[in-house]
């Protein structure tokens, strides 16, 4: 727990110390006194700004053991009244808005998570998750690579000894969870989002560490950096230029799209809810994924809607590829391209329109 705290007092001209039951830190000297259990205070300048360095410097004093005869006196306090109380807590909240989940879905939350909890996940794809998981952090997503890569070096550099400090074992829970998230399909740059975090946050600490490990640091924030600048570069995957191939249209051309095909108080399908908001209806499909598990399961909000394909009952499909064949278990396919037609484009999307006899 880090908690950079602003209430200054006087220390003198040499500069402001930030006070809390009797802990305190001087900002130009950096010595940490009498700080009270799970607190970390964190001094400021006289700009106000938090001293990051500082920050990663009492953390790695912390993942050290350096508590009472250290520069930096900190101890896990162990309340486990306080922590059963926060449990319990959670536990109800969770509990009360799962009934009332259950309750505003008419019982149907529990076969909506039963369809959706594996994401259509098999043994056979679950096997790859190391394989996807590496790809990602070394082809896709290297920023997050080599914050990772920094953290692993220092993991290992500590030792066993630190091993059981907070901060080292989040790390490995961190990457275990995220490992294993690699399993399932869908999966996407940002659920590597939290080993990212704790990765900065664990390879910051080398900043106390040898000169070797100062100097691991600081070559991989400069290739940091330079990754940085190469997203600029024609030709390099960033998430910016990623977004912007998508060609995401605007309300406006939304807008104009949906009036001229929708017709008033007509049914309107999309691949992405936000079209159908724009377009004043609500929407019918919120997540995509969800919906070609629910088809691929035989669920039935997947029966249902493969139903209304059938029947024609949408006015408009927009996003949906004309070539899709639905194949749900224990149920004939279904080809989309036998009752919609592609009449128009909205950006890289598809508008589908029902066919007539003389189309």
């Amino acid at each position: 727990l880090v908690r950079a705290e602003r209430r200054a007092g006087s220390v003198g001209k040499r500069g402001r110390a930030l006070k809390q039951g009797g802990a305190a830190l001087d900002p130009v000297d950096h010595h940490v006194t009498g700080a009270k259990p799970f607190n970390i205070i964190i001094g400021t300048g006289d700009t106000g700004e938090v001293d990051v360095i500082r920050m990663f410097e009492i953390m790695a004093a912390a993942c050290r053991g350096e508590g009472k005869a250290g520069p930096a006196e900190i101890q896990l306090a162990r309340q486990w009244r306080a922590a059963a109380g926060f449990g319990a807590a959670s536990l109800v909240l969770l509990a009360a808005f799962a009934a009332l989940f259950l309750y505003l879905s008419d019982g149907r939350m529990l076969q909506s998570l039963a369809a959706t909890a594996t994401g259509g996940t098999d043994l056979a794809f679950a096997a790859g998750m190391v394989r996807r998981f590496a790809m990602e952090l070394a082809v896709y997503n290297p920023a997050v690579g080599i914050c990772f890569l920094l953290a692993l070096a220092k993991w290992l550099a500590d030792g066993p000894a630190q091993w059981r400090s907070p901060l080292h074992l989040a790390f490995v829970m961190v990457t275990l969870v995220t490992i294993v998230t690699f399993s399932s399909r869908g999966i996407a740059g940002n659920h590597a989002i939290p080993l990212a975090a704790i990765s900065l946050v664990l390879a910051g600490t080398a900043v106390t560490g040898s000169r070797i490990e100062r100097r691991g640091l600081a070559g991989g924030f400069a290739l940091l950096s330079l990754i940085l600048v190469a997203c600029w570069v024609p030709g390099v995957p960033s998430p910016l230029k990623t977004i912007r191939a998508e060609a995401v249209p605007t309300v406006a051309e939304i807008k104009a799209k949906t009036d001229r095909w929708l017709p008033e108080n007509g049914r309107l399908a999309s691949e992405n809810p936000s079209f159908a908001i724009v377009a004043g209806v609500r929407p019918f499909v919120l997540d995509n994924f969800s919906l070609a598990s629910f088809i691929r399961s035989g669920h039935p909000a997947g029966t249902d809607f493969l139903t209304r394909i059938r029947a024609r009952e949408f006015d408009v499909l927009i996003g949906f590829d004309p070539d899709t064949r639905w194949t749900p278990q224990g149920g004939a396919p279904v080809v989309l391209s036998d009752h919609y037609v592609a009449v128009d484009a909205l950006g890289r999307r598809t508008i589908l329109t029902p066919r007539t006899n003389g189309r």
